[in-house]
């Protein structure tokens, strides 16, 4: 998602039509990815803090 924002695209006017979409693009890209980065620690430790026995779904990805 971060590729596709070229770094001479993002201009400093503020004002520019286009920008606004970039910058949005790209805040959208951060908050994707801090998400998923969350929701993979947050399942990290709800797996290790469960005491059942394995997951069925262990070693299938």
């Amino acid at each position: 998602m971060f590729n596709c924002v070229k770094k001479d695209d993002i201009d400093y006017s503020p004002y520019d039509d286009g920008e606004w979409r970039l910058k949005l693009w790209l805040f959208v890209a951060y908050v994707v990815s801090f998400v998923s980065l969350a929701a993979s620690v947050g399942l990290l430790i709800q797996d290790s803090l469960v005491k059942s026995g394995p997951s069925v779904w262990t070693g299938t990805a």
